[in-house]
């Protein structure tokens, strides 16, 4: 063999035996890749109030639940979340213990 992967080391044959012999690749690794990046960073979520706890005269503490009961993507320290209400949108910090 003269090409360039049997030059490279003893055995390149066999290598390239088995690679033929493989099936091919059907897998739509672009649409999987799609749903994994959907569930960890979703355009929107849909959060209901679950409970209000109000930390001093001037803050309060949100607790927001799936409104369909699912599990939240998961969020680093610094991270943020624009809510939208009647036409206007704030970003809140997210946190969690």
């Amino acid at each position: 063999m003269t090409n360039r992967l049997a030059s490279m080391f003893d055995g390149a044959d066999a290598v390239e035996a088995e690679i033929a012999a493989r099936p091919a690749d059907r897998v739509d690794h672009a649409a999987q890749a799609a749903d994994v990046i959907a569930t960890y960073h979703p355009k929107r979520l849909h959060l209901v109030v679950d409970e209000v706890i109000v930390e001093t005269p001037s803050t309060a503490t949100f607790r927001l639940v799936s409104a369909d009961g699912s599990n939240l993507p998961p969020f680093l320290a610094g991270q943020y979340v624009n809510v939208f209400f009647d036409g206007t949108s704030r970003p809140y910090a997210m946190s969690s213990s």
